[in-house]
């Protein structure tokens, strides 16, 4: 409900139409007003691509109560790592959108901090995983996610052989799976052409 009303105070038909720069600096003005915690879901929209989303997330009308209620009744679905990368994840297409795009988050933070410090991975056994300093994922001609997932993995085997060497849980407790990174994949995807469509317009003004 709040991003219609974000919408309609900015002029703008749906929260679609709301720019990131729009959404930033509204943010900020009531950060500087508000005295408590305040939490941003950035999630995007899925545009025009609606029924790709569908194919890999799910119809988003499913009803959410009945969701809600099945999920905490009954709990994830056997197996549900074969194709979502939480459990949680199972219990909407809305959930399984939010959960991806909180992973593809972390990937693009963990990315860009091994990349600024120089990480790279140079094992003495051949079958140890291998990494260059990862690109920038942030910059905005960056696209290949090919690239991207094998950088990730590569530094998740580390981390979580670090914290195991520490005697600690490992880092990155998540396994993904095939569907699960054709969902992160959508989510680049998406995030490149809203960029190119900013472009577009940017070039046409």
């Amino acid at each position: 409900m709040v991003d219609v009303i974000l919408a309609a105070a900015l002029g703008r038909p749906d929260a679609e139409a709301v720019s990131l720069e729009e959404l930033v600096q509204v943010v900020g003005r009531m950060s500087r007003v508000l005295e408590v915690p305040l939490s941003v879901d950035v999630e995007s929209g899925f545009g025009p691509r609606l029924e790709d989303f569908r194919a890999l997330f799910g119809d988003e009308r499913a009803d959410y109560q009945k969701a809600l209620d099945r999920h905490y009744g009954e709990g994830p679905p056997a197996r549900w790592e074969d194709s979502f990368i939480s459990a949680y994840s199972t219990l909407h297409p809305w959930e399984d959108w939010a959960e991806s795009w909180a992973h593809y988050l972390h990937m693009v933070d963990a990315l860009e901090t091994a990349g600024a410090t120089g990480l790279a991975l140079r094992p003495k056994r051949p079958d140890e995983p291998q990494m260059q300093p990862p690109p920038d994922p942030l910059n905005p001609n960056y696209r290949d996610f090919d690239a991207m997932i094998e950088a990730w993995l590569s530094l998740t085997y580390v981390l979580n052989n670090l914290s195991r060497g520490l005697g600690l849980p490992d880092s990155y407790p998540f396994v993904l799976s095939a569907p699960a990174i054709r969902k992160l994949r959508f989510i680049h995807d998406t995030i490149n052409a809203h960029r190119e469509a900013n472009a577009r317009a940017a070039s046409a003004a």
